[in-house]
């Protein structure tokens, strides 16, 4: 649980659950579970589930959406706004947004992520639009 609590960053209380399928002569056997002591990070969670070899019960942060850094975004999404207004294809805006959704994922950037999959939905990509969204929750 040692190197779980770092990936978690706090500490876990571990329980155990007898199985019912034991036979009377056999030692009992346990199911075990990782509780973490406070609310974690989704990725960090994602991590620790690799890691532990037994399930991990907890509650998540909320994802940051305010105030995330949107700045580094407002040109590409003035950009992404410029096409619209020119008619430009849905496949060249298709291919802006591929790129701006790579970066935004890479930033873990939340609120980056929903405006494009706004913008994936405008143009009626609704299969990039949800899992784009999704994806944002877990950040």
């Amino acid at each position: 649980p040692d190197s779980v609590d770092e990936v978690l960053n706090c500490g876990t209380n571990v329980e155990s659950y007898p199985l019912d399928f034991s036979k009377e002569n056999e030692e009992t056997q346990y199911a075990y579970a990782l509780f973490p002591k406070t609310k974690v990070d989704a990725t960090n969670f994602k991590l620790a589930q690799q890691i532990a070899g037994v399930p991990i019960i907890t509650e998540f942060t909320q994802a940051q959406r305010v105030n995330q850094s949107n700045n580094a975004f407002d040109s590409d999404f003035k950009r992404i706004d410029s096409m619209f207004a020119n008619c430009a294809t849905n496949s060249a805006i298709r291919n802006a947004l591929e790129s701006l959704e790579r970066r935004a994922r890479n930033l873990r950037n939340a609120v980056a992520m929903h405006k494009v999959a706004d913008y994936y939905q405008q143009i009626s990509d609704y299969q990039k639009a949800f899992p784009c969204r999704e994806e944002a929750n877990t950040f």
